[in-house]
């Protein structure tokens, strides 16, 4: 089975065939799931945990452990790159699956599709029309009944990433308060759950240019800086050490800023010196 992104369908012309799709499956898939009883949340506390390894021991997780496709319910994947054959194998077929992920603006287009004969619907998102920077999120909201489960993750949705190379995840599971009324949009459901007991803020990257204090504080290495000032302050000794899959792309000035901002230092405090002789960002070798 090959599917091709370039061949996927208008929603607004196919999402009744979809609706008919979800619910045969389910029936289909009805007698496999009576037996299973609901799963209970297992990361309530948080945890950061490395992706499987074959010939590797230790506390690994698997995709398959944090999808739990029996009891899954709903679910939003974002992510850069996916292999569709395989992913399909990890995800229920009578479930709507919404996956958002980056697209080639010179063949493809901006809009919301379905990937024939599936259950997913895919989103391409607008892009930067700075022509820097791309989808890169790796976000799973995964809905069971009465609690979601949030993942962030650093591989894309493809076996070479899961299964060979070692990545890494953060996880944790959030109760569900009150179910009130019946909410389509995956945006709208998340009030319903309760975040008092997160363990982690969110630092994400949007390509773009930004101008103010403000807004140069709401993404990137901006927003770190503001996070790490509320979580521990100032720390103008900071030894960092980083990973990044990027690394021909890095530059002396961009270290600096980045090391500025991890310390918690403003990077427009331009009274304040940067990094040391034996101070800085430490990245390790080999990176992949």
């Amino acid at each position: 089975m090959s599917h091709v992104v370039g061949t996927i369908r208008c929603v607004g012309s196919s999402s009744d065939s979809l609706n008919s799709r979800i619910n045969r499956n389910s029936s289909d898939s009805l007698n496999s799931r009576i037996n299973h009883s609901s799963i209970e949340p297992k990361y309530l506390d948080g945890a950061t945990k490395l992706t499987y390894v074959s010939g590797f021991d230790g506390d690994y997780v698997k995709l398959e452990d944090l999808l739990q496709k029996v009891h899954l319910k709903n679910a939003f994947l974002s992510v850069l790159d996916v292999d569709w054959d395989w992913l399909l194998t990890k995800l229920p077929e009578n479930i709507l699956i919404v996956i958002a992920k980056h697209w080639d603006s010179g063949q493809e287009a901006e809009g919301v599709y379905i990937l024939p004969d599936t259950n997913i619907l895919l989103v391409h998102p607008p892009l930067s029309n700075t022509q820097i920077g791309c989808f890169h999120a790796k976000l799973m909201l995964l809905f069971f009944d009465g609690w979601m489960r949030v993942v962030v993750a650093s591989g894309n949705l493809i076996p070479y990433d899961w299964e060979t190379s070692e990545n890494v995840i953060f996880v944790q599971d959030f109760p569900i308060v009150q179910a009130t009324g019946f909410k389509n949009h995956i945006v709208n459901k998340l009030s319903q759950y309760d975040f008092s007991r997160a363990k982690a803020k969110l630092v994400a990257s949007i390509p773009g240019e930004y101008k103010g204090i403000e807004d140069m504080k709401k993404y990137g290495h901006g927003r770190l800086c503001k996070v790490v000032q509320e979580v521990c302050g100032q720390n103008e000794n900071l030894i960092l050490e980083c990973q990044t899959s990027t690394i021909g792309s890095l530059n002396v000035d961009f270290l600096h800023e980045f090391y500025r901002s991890a310390s918690g230092i403003d990077p427009l405090d331009i009274s304040k010196p940067c990094a040391k002789k034996g101070q800085g960002v430490e990245i390790p070798l080999p990176q992949i």
